[in-house]
């Protein structure tokens, strides 16, 4: 009887912890809950409200262990009086204790999973966050060309809207300089874009009476684009040694829709 005894003040510890600390936590979010909604709100809580909210929890968790310590002790007190067999009272007390461990072992288990959770959700958004600002980066990447970098830093870009020999087109305002050739895209149908690379040109006056003029354009295999009507048009020529690399402004022309409009310069 002794051992039965024993095995019940052990299982009355064991669950006054574990009941202890969850009555507690749980009275103490209470009384929290109540001075958030009905008298603080989200104005800056005095020290004594914390200090009411955690003393609540902590005699609330001392009271539930007591009692569990108190009604083991009691239940012992009676084995001889309810001639109790012994194995059968011996079987209880082993199941309250190995449920306690489970509870235990479970919880911890279940704080070790939101753990490695909590940590991946926030490498997965330190991740994104890394890969956000690449692609809000206005420099190259390693490894990144042409192409990609003009579509990456231009596509959300709001596009000029015209009306090309009876067809609308849009044209990304931006030219990129780079390995001493011009890049830019335009969306529409392939075969009017590439019309258009024909005669497009692109002048800017540098210094009164001087002014460059940049044609001789090519649109880009119908495979590079970016989306599915966004293709490219490249300058055929070097245009390295040219003031153009000096300005943030050119003026594109289209000859046969009597156009003119401005362009920025991105140089990399």
């Amino acid at each position: 009887m002794e051992l039965v005894r024993r095995l019940y003040i052990a299982a009355g510890i064991i669950w006054g912890v574990i009941l202890g600390i969850a009555a507690g936590l749980y009275v103490a979010a209470g009384v929290a809950g109540i001075f958030w909604l009905y008298i603080f709100g989200d104005n800056t809580w005095p020290e004594w409200a914390w200090g009411a909210a955690y003393t609540f929890g902590i005699i609330t968790g001392v009271l539930t262990f007591g009692f569990c310590i108190y009604f083991s002790w009691s239940y012992c007190k009676r084995l001889p009086l309810i001639e109790a067999n012994q194995n059968k009272e011996t079987g209880k007390a082993a199941s309250l204790l190995a449920l306690a461990f489970m509870v235990v072992i479970g919880y911890l288990a279940f704080d070790n999973y939101q753990t490695g959770k909590h940590a991946a959700l926030s490498r997965n958004l330190v991740e994104a966050e890394k890969r956000r600002m690449e692609d809000a980066s206005p420099h190259r990447k390693v490894g990144e060309d042409d192409v990609d970098f003009y579509c990456r830093v231009t596509r959300k870009q709001s596009k000029l809207e015209l009306i090309y020999k009876g067809d609308r087109i849009k044209i990304v305002p931006e030219l990129l300089l780079a390995n001493g050739q011009v890049l830019f895209a335009a969306a529409g149908k392939y075969d009017l874009i590439k019309e258009l690379a024909e005669e497009i040109l692109i002048r800017e006056e540098i210094i009164a009476g001087n002014k460059i003029l940049i044609s001789n354009f090519a649109i880009l295999p119908e495979d590079v684009r970016c989306g599915e009507k966004l293709f490219f048009i490249r300058s055929n020529a070097s245009i390295i040694q040219n003031p153009i690399k000096e300005l943030e402004r050119v003026n594109c022309s289209i000859p046969s829709a009597k156009v003119v409009f401005p362009m920025a310069v991105r140089i990399q």
